[in-house]
């Protein structure tokens, strides 16, 4: 079932607990009780606190007038669940305004005479501060109350993921004690949850599959979501997905036009290719991974979104390079050839992109030569009739805390080294996000020289296909469109 959103580009919240800010919270008023500090299984009824709520009565008709004012809003409430600006009073004609206690605690007397003085401005009649006795169950507080509650305030939690009904942690160190608290509370407090899982370990198999644990709700890892207005489908036991990578998805998108042939040598469930065809309407999408589960979504989710013109492939991604891109490129070149009513002055470009941080920049080495059989096309790339744009992202790692200028150094050297060429002239090389402390992602846009793709002079006879594609390859194709 697909799950409504909001935004769209939400999809996924994080959260943010400063150890700093729990020691402050000592002295506060609107928080659960300390009892609850250390819980490692939930236990609802100790979040019971009876709180006293300064509060004003206002008269029912003129509530509007005072939300108004600008002054409130240093001293609202902040979302609670339950507890809302305006109470019943004992009157029907009545409501009480209920004041933060906190942050009107930490105002000065002129300030809350202040109050009183504007409040009594709109309603004409005297009021005064009085205490509304409330008690708070575990169901009033919010996740942020329950998460700062329970936790050592050493201890610092950082960041989830929502994708569809599922929330997805990583959870590392201190934190593992209290994984299972930390899951039953963010799915009794965030909604459309249904089920919870910490990430056990980092990516290490072939196919980029998470190993996870549920930590509460139903072991359901299958769900819909959407990302700038693609709809997927994906199974979390089954594929990769992750979220937080929306900027990097756009940003390399925003590349594309229709004079494009795109390639994704990693193409995991589509995030690059469906929209290429979809919002930036290319010639061609090719797209490859060595896990049939991801291809095997990506051609459901082609479907989803009634995306054409993509060819999906099972395979190692160097093979998918030196053997199925050449492929399609000579078979592109030699369309565009023979169209004798297509603008010559038009220039297309062929699209590589390699988002396997941990292994994008690896093959790098094998774009060497990988058009060197072909030296009939080269005039093609020397006239920049058409190019190739390779997109790797890729990790930068430090060993110590260094500044992000030495990151940039790094990403530089190792795109370098990789290719072999000390000047070479990357067309883009930029940050694209923190993941760790000392790891950073980077990607480089990289505009093939003609000298490092056709280094050789040797032709071959024959079809290209019969040579290359192997019968024994595992290759499926959602819509083929014949191009020669």
């Amino acid at each position: 079932m697909f799950l409504p959103f909001t935004n769209y580009r939400l999809i996924h919240s994080t959260f943010k607990y400063y150890s700093q800010m729990a020691t402050s919270s000592n002295n506060k008023i609107l928080i659960p009780p300390i009892s609850v500090r250390g819980m490692v299984k939930l236990e609802k009824e100790k979040f019971r606190k009876l709180v006293q709520f300064p509060s004003i009565k206002i008269p029912k008709k003129l509530v509007n007038r005072i939300l108004g004012l600008s002054f409130y809003n240093n001293y609202r409430l902040e979302c609670l669940p339950r507890l809302k600006t305006f109470r019943n009073s004992e009157s029907d004609d009545f409501k009480r305004l209920l004041f933060d206690p906190d942050k009107l605690s930490e105002a000065k007397e002129e300030q809350k005479e202040e109050i009183i003085k504007q409040i009594e401005g709109q309603i004409n009649s005297k009021v005064e501060f009085e205490n509304f006795s409330y008690q708070m169950e575990y169901d009033d507080w919010n996740t942020k109350n329950c998460l700062k509650a329970i936790l050592p305030e050493d201890i610092e939690c950082s960041g989830f993921e929502q994708c569809g009904h599922i929330i997805h942690l990583n959870l590392r160190g201190k934190l593992l004690s209290y994984r299972f608290v930390i899951g039953q509370i963010l799915l009794d407090k965030i909604p459309r949850a249904r089920t919870v899982i910490n990430k056990l370990d980092i990516l290490t198999n072939d196919y980029r599959i998470m190993d996870v644990e549920l930590l509460a709700g139903e072991a359901d890892y299958a769900t819909e979501l959407m990302e700038n207005g693609i709809r997927y489908k994906l199974d979390y036991s089954k594929v990769f997905w992750n979220s937080r990578l929306i900027t990097v998805h756009e940003k390399t998108v925003a590349q594309f036009d229709s004079n494009s042939v795109v390639f994704d040598v990693f193409a995991g469930i589509g995030p690059f290719i469906l929209p290429a065809v979809k919002t930036k309407n290319v010639i061609k999408a090719y797209a490859n991974d060595l896990n049939p589960d991801a291809i095997d979504f990506l051609k459901k989710n082609a479907k989803l979104n009634k995306a054409n013109r993509i060819e999906g492939f099972v395979l190692d991604g160097a093979k998918f390079i030196q053997k199925i891109i050449p492929e399609k490129i000579i078979l592109h070149c030699k369309e565009w050839e023979k169209d004798e009513e297509l603008d010559k002055s038009t220039k297309y470009t062929f699209h590589v992109v390699m988002n396997l941080p941990g292994y994008s920049a690896e093959h790098l080495p094998y774009f060497n030569d990988f058009l060197g059989k072909f030296e009939e096309i080269r005039p093609l790339f020397e006239n920049n009739f058409c190019s190739i744009l390779v997109h790797c992202h890729f990790f930068v790692k430090a060993d110590d805390d260094l500044p992000l200028s030495w990151y940039d150094k790094e990403a530089r050297r190792i795109i370098c080294e990789k290719m072999g060429i000390e000047d070479l002239e990357i067309k883009e090389l930029f940050f694209n996000r923190k993941v760790s402390g000392r790891k950073n992602m980077y990607c480089a846009r990289i505009c093939l020289p003609v000298e490092y793709i056709c280094k050789t002079n040797e032709k071959i006879n024959g079809s290209f296909l019969e040579k290359f594609v192997e019968d024994d390859e595992e290759i499926f194709q959602i819509k083929r469109k014949k191009i020669a």
